[in-house]
């Protein structure tokens, strides 16, 4: 949401950020049908357009009530709230999933023996932008546990280290590359020759 903020107010993002958080907390989600605000607080947040155009119920009107009847009505209001928003979110998780699946992921199906990369995912080789997108070892197909699902069980190709069950997105299979990999030495860059000679000129005249 900090993208819809105009140029000049990007450059000191922190100053509207308060507006932003409110902004989202009173937008409803798709995923639950309602706001954060109305799910916290059980009612809609009273905003500046409240004051342009008609609400149903005016704030004086809520506070003229008698106390145990808006208790009441505020209850069977979060009651309700919950329950529809605990069904939207289980619904939208599972078309989430099916979609997820249907990506593509599943139209290569691999079979026991086929050699594969895990998507590395571990916090190592550098910041995100910079850390390899694939680990290292090669790891190899050991079985299929479910044949309705796109997982599967992996283990490294000489048999180090425990099997792991990972989703098909996280494979990619690589029966072409070579197990062995090449040992590339370091190579050192070159010292400048003018460089180190002008520093012994310089503590020659010391």
């Amino acid at each position: 949401m900090l993208r819809t903020l105009r140029e000049d107010e990007r450059l000191d993002w922190r100053k509207h950020l308060n507006k932003v958080i409110h902004a989202y907390n009173c937008s409803k989600h798709e995923s639950t049908g309602y706001s954060p605000f109305f799910l916290f607080f059980g009612r809609h947040p009273v905003l500046p357009v409240d004051l342009i155009l008609p609400r149903n119920i005016s704030p004086d009107e809520e506070a003229r009530k008698p106390y145990t009847q808006y208790v009441a009505e505020w209850k069977d209001r979060m009651e309700t709230a919950y329950k529809y928003a605990s069904q939207n979110a289980r619904k939208n998780a599972q078309k989430g999933k099916q979609h997820y699946d249907a990506k593509g992921y599943g139209t290569i199906i691999l079979d026991n023996g086929d050699h594969v990369l895990v998507r590395n995912l571990l916090e190592k080789g550098g910041p995100g932008k910079l850390r390899p997108y694939w680990e290292q070892d090669i790891y190899v197909v050991v079985n299929r546990p479910m044949e309705d699902l796109p997982v599967y069980d992996v283990q490294k190709f000489d048999g180090r280290g425990k099997v792991r069950r990972l989703h098909r997105s996280l494979l990619l299979p690589c029966n072409s590359l070579p197990l062995e990999q090449e040992t590339i030495k370091p190579v050192r860059p070159k010292k400048k020759r003018k460089r180190l000679l002008l520093r012994k000129i310089y503590l020659y005249q010391l």
